[in-house]
């Protein structure tokens, strides 16, 4: 049995027991096979009332991806680290023409967030 074959098995074994989440068994296998893994983010969320952007006049936009972490101080300290911007999708609001919008986390409510 080659060497691929028996990471393949050792991740699978790692997945079944609970050892390791999906998540990292993606991961695990984009690196074997030299691929990109991303994390995927989706989800729910709502503009809050007292943001800039609370003139977006929808009760939500779905979560489409994550923009950008801020990490090692590249917030500049307006934004701390670890903090999210989100891809929101602007489909049935009256911005439609745009894919979407990047509204940083602390302008959202989040009402539901997954990440694969």
């Amino acid at each position: 049995m080659n060497k691929e074959a028996q990471e393949i098995i050792r991740i699978a074994d790692e997945l079944r027991s609970g050892k390791i989440e999906h998540k990292d068994a993606r991961a695990e296998l984009c690196k074997l096979f030299g691929l990109e893994y991303k994390t995927r983010y989706s989800g729910r969320a709502k503009v809050r009332g007292n943001s800039i952007f609370a003139g977006l006049d929808v009760p939500e936009l779905p979560i489409i991806g994550v923009y950008m972490t801020y990490k090692n101080g590249n917030g500049q300290g307006i934004y701390p680290d670890g903090s999210r911007e989100f891809m929101l999708s602007l489909e049935g609001t009256k911005w439609e023409g745009d894919e979407y919008t990047v509204i940083h986390e602390k302008d959202l409510d989040i009402l539901e967030l997954t990440i694969d």
